[in-house]
Order: C-alpha cells, then sequence, then structure tokens
C-alpha cells in the first residue's frame, strides 16, 4: 500500500536562499549571448568591407578601360588618313601604349582589322593589379568615328545664318 507523508511548509526566505547562483549563471549567459552576436557582427563587417573594396577596383579597373576606349577612338579619328593600314593587322597592335590615369591606374589599347571595321580593345588596370577588358567595333562611317558632325580641338567661331542639319543619336 502507498504511504503519503506530509513534507513541511517550507518558507519563502528558505525557498529564495536554495536557488543562490542561478542570476549569476543567466547573466554569464547573456554576456556569452552579447558576445557572440558582437563577434558575428564584426566578422560580417569585415567580410562585407573585403567584398566592397574588391568591387570598387573592378569598377575603377573599367572605368580604367573605358577611358582608354575613348582615347583610343579619338586616337583613330585623328589619325583617319591610317584606316587601311590599321584594317591590315591581322593581330593586335598596340594603337595607347600604357598610359597612366590620375595616379588611379593605367589603361592600354590595342586594335585589329577584322571584318566589317577595326576592334579597338582597351584594358585597365585598377589598384591591387585588378583587370578590366572592353572591346568595339570601329566603323568607317563617312569619316565619321565618333558619332558628331565635326570635333575640333579649339575654338570654333560660327557667324552668319548657318544652318545645321540631320540626326543625332
Amino acid at each position: 500500500m502507498l504511504k503519503l507523508t506530509a513534507m513541511p511548509e517550507r518558507s519563502l526566505l528558505q525557498r529564495l536562499q536554495d536557488e543562490t547562483g542561478s542570476a549569476l549563471i543567466a547573466s554569464l549567459m547573456m554576456t556569452v549571448l552579447i558576445t557572440g552576436a558582437g563577434l558575428a557582427a564584426m566578422t560580417t563587417s569585415a567580410t562585407n568591407q573585403s567584398k566592397t573594396t574588391n568591387v570598387l577596383i573592378n569598377k575603377q579597373a573599367a572605368y580604367l578601360a573605358e577611358a582608354g576606349l575613348n582615347h583610343g577612338k579619338l586616337l583613330l579619328h585623328q589619325n583617319i588618313a591610317n584606316w587601311s593600314t590599321y584594317a591590315a593587322y591581322t593581330t593586335a597592335q598596340s594603337l595607347v601604349p600604357s598610359t597612366s590615369l590620375a595616379g588611379v591606374g593605367s589603361y592600354a589599347v590595342t586594335i585589329k582589322g577584322v571584318s566589317g571595321g577595326l576592334l579597338l580593345t582597351a584594358t585597365g588596370t585598377g589598384p591591387k593589379n585588378a583587370t578590366e577588358s572592353i572591346s568595339t567595333l570601329a566603323t568607317l562611317d563617312n569619316g565619321n568615328l565618333l558619332g558628331k558632325a565635326f570635333v575640333t580641338g579649339q575654338s570654333l567661331l560660327i557667324s552668319g545664318s548657318p544652318t545645321l542639319t540631320g540626326t543625332s543619336q
């Protein structure tokens, strides 16, 4: 048979004294959790900063390549009389040697004759030797490589009653 024994009632003070140290354990656990969250945030921040830096230097290299392409187009336009010489290149030849730009990096441009025009390829080299290349096909459109009606490297005075006609893209 089952015998039940009555337990003496403990006072509230006795119960609280029996739980000594539980607050210390709880605060220690909170400290560990907060420290872990802080370390995770720092690691994530450092990783994101590294990724942002990589994106920045690759964009700088791409912008340098674009600057090189513009330089190559201008040089090609200025030397349009050499078009047939450039068109005879069966392998890529240097059009613009390595050129430093604003201490950020450099670019170089090559040219090669292909069917339908000239293939210009610009390679930009940014910080930490990041490189990007851009290519474009230049075609001879009535001697107008830059897509402009006229190009001048100095002041231009138009007087009288000029009429400018045409289309713009």
